[in-house]
């Protein structure tokens, strides 16, 4: 079951991922979540962020999605803190996405959150 949900980092609201997976029969257990951001790079204060949440929410996979990567993260359960996430990637994101780098970046999220739910 997909989840899509909206957050706003900036104006100092909690962190939401744009897409929740849950476990079908079970709303409570959280599959996978996703990030989609409208640029690379960045100070890494997303993936502080997106590896904050699953821990939290006890979520072994996340993924972090750009125009030009996309970054997996792994819970190991080794540790009780951040550095029990592991990131594999960066993996450049296939050429037929096409992801258009102009408009708003609530646009081009949506673009590629759009993308990630039509491939699922």
């Amino acid at each position: 079951m997909l989840f899509a949900a909206r957050g706003n980092i900036a104006s100092g609201m909690p962190f939401r991922p744009d897409i929740v997976v849950v476990a079908p029969g079970s709303p409570s257990r959280i599959l996978l979540v996703v990030e989609t951001k409208l640029r690379d790079g960045g100070d890494g204060s997303m993936e502080s962020q997106l590896k904050r949440y699953m821990l939290y929410m006890s979520c072994p996979v996340g993924l972090l999605v750009t125009p030009t990567h996309v970054s997996v993260y792994r819970d190991t359960y080794t540790r009780r803190s951040e550095d029990s996430i592991e990131r594999m990637g960066p993996y450049p994101v296939p050429s037929n996405w096409i992801v258009s780098r102009v408009v708003t970046s609530s646009t081009a999220e949506s673009q590629i959150s759009r993308k990630l739910l039509d491939r699922g």
